[in-house]
């Protein structure tokens, strides 16, 4: 790489973005992270500016040039990972965004699913094709909204100059010198548009949804040529886009789960659980979605997925309606309830598996006189770790695989109590890394196996990250909570 020895990774994530600076050893020379606000409406849509994410990823660009003080120009080569599932609409020949970016967390496409899954047949073909369960939480729903409620969506659909995009198209396109129209696989498996095997766009599940090949993006693989970044947006920064990948993807390569088996969990926004899969890109289930990972070294692999849709917004509700003052409160809770204290069912944005419901079901249950603010508290903190333990049994329910380990990040992968919650109920090893950005290290990784800084699994294998492992007993009390916790959970969904 001659004098060009700087790799950009950046984690645009739903909250915030996060940008690192990475040396080609894989010292973090620098970082920056800044938060993205959600606009208020009335509607109870979930969404962002375009523009807001936009502006989050220049100034984390240019706090870590400013803070790293190297020359811009010694940037080989940026790698960016995106939040999925959620979608920016635009005009092709201006990039001018037509709406806002509909979140992952929106659920405005319910109906269209309800409707959807009456039709048995097609609800299989949609399944076998995309390795997904029809779901509001993936894009195509969101997509059809768009056409049919937004009238410059459609007026610039009819006149052929509409790019209906996961959010990534769009702000790689708006980093880069020149256009390209591309999404990679791992993103455009998340749309539910996506056929996982002969990755491609589906033309009998884009037409369901009133969408067309004209409005899609290219697909391509994870690691190539998404464009050259233009100085003038990227603070003097002129180097290729090598990598375009899925947060949740970037973090299983974080982790290194690169075998049959091997399992990570990412407890932020959401909690997202991936189990390496190998090579077999079929779902046998109809409870756990199937995806695609970055084909490193050339090899293309799969994973199962489990999702928690509120773990760390679970956290920010208590704080914002002030059942949490504090997050230093965190650290008081009691880590083992007793059998009287109250239940917490977690389902503030719908749950996934195995209910896959998309309306808000949470509730408290057992609540008495005695109940105070912290109980409260720890019902949350309690149900957070029941989800993650659900989701484990499930997985291994459903694939037959057993999960021996677990390696966890996140920033809510912090509190140990959840952890050895985990532990305790299942017996599985819990590995907490002790590096706070595996996504960004994903993408380290991946852009570093296309400059060559990596050459094989063995090398990235051999990069150290300090880690502490968690093993815990099984306390009885807690597995009781725990069955009760499930049947009153069963309770909830069956009444809705």
């Amino acid at each position: 790489m001659g004098e060009k020895n700087y790799i950009v990774s950046i984690d645009q994530g739903t909250s915030s973005t996060k940008v690192l600076l990475y040396d080609t050893l894989g010292n973090v020379r620098a970082e920056s992270a800044h938060f993205i606000h959600f606009v208020q409406n009335d509607c109870n849509f979930i969404e962002q500016k375009p523009l807001d994410i936009l502006q989050s990823i220049r100034n984390a660009l240019k706090d870590v040039l400013h803070r790293s003080g190297i020359d811009p120009k010694k940037v080989s080569a940026v790698a960016i990972d995106n939040q999925g599932e959620t979608i920016i609409p635009f005009k092709k020949n201006d990039l001018s965004p037509l709406y806002n970016a509909v979140s992952w967390q929106d659920n405005r496409g319910e109906d269209r699913i309800r409707q959807l899954k009456k039709d048995e047949s097609f609800s299989r073909y949609i399944e076998k094709k995309t390795g997904l369960l029809a779901s509001s939480y993936f894009s195509a729903a969101k997509m059809e909204w768009l056409v049919e409620n937004v009238s410059e969506v459609r007026e610039e659909m009819e006149n052929h100059n509409l790019m209906m995009a996961t959010s990534e198209v769009w702000l790689i396109n708006k980093l880069i010198q020149n256009k390209k129209f591309q999404s990679d696989f791992t993103t455009a498996s998340r749309t539910m548009l996506f056929d996982l095997q002969g990755l491609k766009w589906d033309e009998r599940i884009l037409s369901f949804f009133k969408l067309n090949m004209d409005c899609m993006a290219v697909t391509v693989p994870s690691i190539g040529d998404y464009g050259i970044t233009d100085p003038s947006c990227c603070h003097g920064i002129v180097a290729p886009i090598v990598v375009s990948v899925v947060d949740q993807q970037a973090a299983l390569i974080g982790h290194r789960c690169f075998r049959e088996g091997q399992a990570k969990i990412t407890l932020g926004t959401g909690g997202f659980l991936q189990v390496n899969s190998g090579k077999d890109s079929e779902n046998r289930s109809r409870v756990i979605i199937k995806s695609i990972l970055p084909e490193l070294f050339d090899e293309t692999s799969y994973l199962y997925e489990g999702q928690i849709y509120a773990v760390g917004s679970a956290i920010e509700w208590l704080r914002r309606n002030e059942l949490l003052r504090d997050y230093s409160e965190l650290g008081q809770i009691n880590s083992s309830p007793a059998l009287s204290f109250p239940y917490f069912i977690p389902a503030l944005s719908g749950v996934a598996a195995p209910y896959w419901r998309s309306e808000p079901l949470a509730a408290f249950i057992g609540m008495g006189l005695q109940t105070s603010r912290l109980d409260l508290v720890s019902s949350v903190m309690e149900a957070i770790a029941f989800s993650v333990v659900q989701n484990i049994e499930l997985m291994q329910k459903e694939t037959g695989i057993a999960i021996k380990s677990l390696s966890v990040d996140g920033r809510v992968s912090q509190f140990i109590s959840i952890l050895k919650t985990i532990a305790g109920l299942t017996g599985v090893k819990i590995i907490q890394s002790q590096n706070e950005d595996l996504t960004s290290l994903g993408c380290f990784f991946l852009a570093g196996s296309r400059l060559g800084v990596f050459n094989n699994y063995v090398e990235i294998q051999a990069f150290s990250v300090e880690s502490v492992v968690h093993d815990e007993a099984l306390n009885e009390t807690v597995s009781a909570r725990f069955v009760q916790w499930q049947r009153l959970f069963d309770k909830v969904i069956e009444m809705a």
